[in-house]
């Protein structure tokens, strides 16, 4: 049975450039820009899976915080980014679950999923360079997707996270999951923030002490 959704970016993964000019320019940059007319779509839905466009393809809130908060720190609004493309892309929610944090994995070993699941050999191949795409250009992979080599990358299970970042994915994961106690996400080891980030329950109590009194909201 095909996985529905993984089709979506076509090829294409979300460029580092893309996303920037788009944080800066905003409603001109979706006017004009210089994506072709697929490259476009799959944009579109990038966008759409980050939440920093509506259903009727209007800049949300969390586009002008996020767009502010790069001014100052890029890193933490990708990660907020991937807490997003996790919860909302079923190619990046699928990548999170089916790969151990840790684990090195080659890329014709998820184009065999994929063919196992249904898909043809050609949409397999296009559809897992998506991902690829997207770790090979830009920051993400280097926290989610590090390529090591030729058709090889690593789902690193040491890396830097942004205590806001974590921050956002707690908050994020108790609207989604109607769970009010931290202790409650804290504890969970196969959904929510410690999956999507391979993070200890540690370092999100550590991030959510940071932030919890500080009145800081994304959406």
């Amino acid at each position: 049975m095909l996985y529905k959704g993984f089709k979506r970016y076509q090829t294409f993964g979300l460029r580092q450039h893309w996303l920037e000019d788009f944080l800066k320019r905003g409603e001109d940059w979706l006017r004009n820009n210089t994506l072709g007319p697929i490259q476009k779509i799959a944009m579109h839905y990038y966008l759409r899976d980050a939440e920093l466009l509506d259903k009727k393809g209007q800049l949300t809130k969390l586009y002008y915080k996020l767009s502010e908060l790069y001014k100052q720190e890029a890193d933490t609004v990708w990660q907020i980014v991937w807490v997003n493309l996790c919860i909302n892309s079923p190619l990046f929610n699928w990548y999170v679950k089916v790969l151990d944090w840790g684990e090195v994995w080659e890329k014709s070993q998820l184009v065999d999923l994929l063919i196992e699941a249904g898909f043809t050999k050609s949409t397999a191949i296009g559809t897992i360079n998506s991902l690829t795409n997207t770790f090979e250009n830009s920051p993400l992979g280097e926290w989610f997707g590090k390529k090591i080599d030729k058709g090889k990358y690593l789902k690193p299970l040491e890396k830097e996270i942004k205590p806001l970042a974590l921050y956002y994915a707690i908050e994020k994961f108790k609207k989604l999951s109607g769970l009010h106690e931290i202790e409650e996400v804290l504890n969970l080891e196969k959904e929510g923030p410690r999956v999507w980030f391979g993070t200890k329950a540690s370092e999100l109590s550590f991030a959510y002490g940071l932030y919890k009194d500080n009145d800081i909201i994304f959406t």
